[in-house]
């Protein structure tokens, strides 16, 4: 890389890499906040919607929203919305966006409500505790009597009829109030029935009962594998509903006369079963829950179900084979299927196994002497950003060149028997071919455990690491000399996890250095003082992984005057290829390693010169899981 030229527009990737790493102040714990939890089941419900602003809790709801959320609660918002009853209102000042004049006309045929005088409903106008509490009665089958409108006694009646939360602030009423106010009322008896709201919204088919035990779950029912099957799918379900509406699913118990539709087989004896799959939805998905009898060789019926189980019976569409998950606690047996979601689905079952274990407050987990940080589920639609940015970097700047690509398997997968959540890899590099068919992918879980990862750190441990390269010289056409290095250490190593636990114990970090690497020379742009393939000035502080290649940095070249080769390697990685990169230094004569995390790819032809290079792609899988960050 010609300094001149970099020292011009340092400054410019420099600034990419410090937006990259810059994160907003934490906000506070939204899914701490009661309120906060039951607007979540209120949502599931559809009993709540909320805007592009979130639920706005803390603010005071108008009018019109209380109209609306009267409807929902008596069930009959597509009575209001899609009727093809022509429904009047007389308000001149009904807000213009779509759905509004509907709610308010369906509202005022029906006396559910009045305007503020003949023509005006005045809908941004606050809402009271009393207008808000008369809809939550009047939702509740209260009417006004000779003894008194419900207007009137309102205060009376929501004491007597409906177990208001001691945090409801009828004086300053808020939407947090309305939500909490309204989830109360589900519990609450109708009038002239023996059924709460929440059960005659079941049995009139406004609310799945589905849907109602997610809301349960995610305020708080606790669930176990001990618990009814219809209590641990809704816990399933809770845990997905960022990812997938329950709105057009539907239950269905399991009988030895229907299980072949569901598992492929009635080969495997069960106590009890539960299935859900969609009803007027075309999409492929699946969640059976079967509980064995006790003494039943589990494994032998995961291992029938994964046989026989047909992931494209829906025709049309299908699940990949990489999420079809079979998982089991004792005699349960879970069965999910859902290109989206089922590693989620899977992540929430094992997360009921009290055998496995699960992270701290942090996200973080000790097994051993290591500590794990818990991945996020894995992201279907982010690997297909990844494989969709691999496509185009190759088409746009190396489609002549020999390309190769490898995903580095999460820390977490190496230790998938004893954690509760884990990335799955298979899945991964399965969703990756899809779409990479024709890519040259070298696959590199094999060579690889848990023990090559650091204490403290995700990252691989350079010393532990020449398996995977010779892998890759496999299929690269190359292969280095292991006796060629030496071994240098320091021992007070503390990783990325230090931040996020307290007291953890320090390591030993190890470099392997040789001829090739004494010899060469580092152009990091971002860290232009250093020169060296190991910077040891960097060992004593906190970003001590940094010894390689001196960390982060938008572009890094290294020169190798004494490689066997005169040839020039192209790295697209993250923070593990600075720790790969000086290995390759035998057989590559020039090393240029781009972090796309920090470089922007329409400025790759300015300074990577691909004429002849081998092109390898090498990623950690979490940011195959979080492609967005890739510029």
């Amino acid at each position: 890389m010609n300094r001149m030229t970099r020292k011009l527009t340092a400054a410019l990737l420099a600034l990419c890499l410090c937006a990259s790493l810059m994160l907003p102040a934490a906000a506070a714990d939204s899914s701490a906040d009661p309120d906060f939890l039951k607007a979540e089941a209120l949502k599931v419900m559809g009993l709540l919607k909320g805007s592009d602003q979130g639920y706005e809790l803390d603010r005071a709801p108008t009018r019109i929203e209380a109209v609306i959320m009267l409807i929902r609660l008596l069930g009959e918002e597509n009575e209001a919305l899609y009727s093809t009853e022509e429904y009047t209102h007389p308000f001149v000042d009904a807000p213009g966006w779509e759905g509004a004049s509907d709610y308010l006309a369906y509202a005022y045929s029906t006396g559910l409500t009045t305007g503020v005088d003949a023509t005006h409903f005045d809908p941004e106008a606050t809402a009271s505790a009393q207008m808000f509490a008369t809809f939550v009665l009047r939702a509740l089958g209260y009417e006004d009597g000779d003894q008194g409108s419900v207007w009137d006694k309102w205060q009376s009646l929501l004491e007597s009829g409906v177990a208001v939360p001691d945090d409801v602030d009828l004086n300053s009423f808020l939407r947090g109030d309305m939500v909490s106010l309204c989830y109360a009322a589900l519990d609450a008896q109708v009038q002239g029935t023996e059924l709460t709201l929440a059960e005659k919204l079941v049995e009139d088919g406004h609310v799945s009962d589905l849907a109602l035990r997610i809301g349960r779950v995610i305020t708080g029912q606790e669930v176990t594998a001990d618990s009814e099957l219809s209590d641990i799918m809704a816990y399933l379900y809770a845990s997905v509903r960022d990812d997938l509406s329950v709105s057009y699913m539907s239950e269905t118990a399991m009988t030895p006369e229907n299980v072949e539709g569901f598992l492929g087989t009635d080969e495997v004896e069960f106590v009890e079963g539960l299935a859900v799959e969609p009803m007027m939805l075309a999409q492929a998905h699946s969640v059976c829950l079967v509980r064995l009898p006790e003494g039943a060789d589990v494994e032998a019926a995961k291992q029938t179900i994964r046989e026989n189980v047909n992931p494209r019976k829906w025709i049309c569409v299908g699940v990949d084979e990489s999420n079809v998950y079979v998982e089991s606690i004792d005699n349960l047996v879970l069965l999910a299927m859902d290109n989206n979601c089922g590693a989620g689905i899977a992540a929430a079952f094992r997360a009921l196994d009290g055998s496995l274990l699960t992270p701290d407050a942090n996200g973080m987990i000790k097994l051993g002497d290591t500590y794990i940080e818990s991945p996020s589920a894995m992201d279907r639609d982010s690997i297909t950003r990844f494989a969709e940015k691999m496509i185009a970097l190759r088409d746009q700047n190396f489609s002549d060149n020999n390309v190769y690509l490898s995903i580095i398997p999460d820390k977490s997968y190496y230790a998938r028997d004893e954690i509760a959540n884990y990335l799955n890899h298979e899945s991964m590099t399965a969703a990756l071919r899809e779409w990479l068919y024709d890519w040259n992918m070298v696959e590199l879980s094999g060579a690889m455990e848990l023990s090559d990862y650091y204490l403290t750190d995700p990252h691989w441990d350079q010393q532990d690491i020449l398996d995977v390269v010779d892998l890759l010289g496999e299929a690269m056409g190359f292969a280095i000399d292991h006796d060629a290095f030496s071994a240098e250490s320091y021992d007070g190593f503390v990783g990325s996890y230090g931040r996020l636990v307290q007291d953890i114990e320090p390591e030993t970090i190890t470099w392997l250095h040789s001829s090739y690497t004494d010899a060469a020379t580092v152009d990091n742009m971002q860290t232009p003082d250093g020169t060296m393939v190991y910077n040891t000035d960097l060992l004593g502080s906190d970003t001590a992984y940094n010894v390689f290649l001196s960390g982060l940095s938008p572009l890094t070249v290294i020169e190798s005057p004494e490689a066997e080769r005169d040839k020039h390697l192209v790295l697209f990685s993250d923070s593990y290829g600075s720790s790969l990169a000086p290995l390759l230094l035998e057989q590559y004569s020039r090393i240029t390693v781009v972090d796309l995390r920090f470089m922007p790819s329409n400025m790759l032809s300015q300074y990577v010169d691909f004429e002849g290079a081998d092109v390898l792609m090498l990623f950690g899988a979490a940011v195959v899981n979080n492609s967005s960050i890739l510029k």
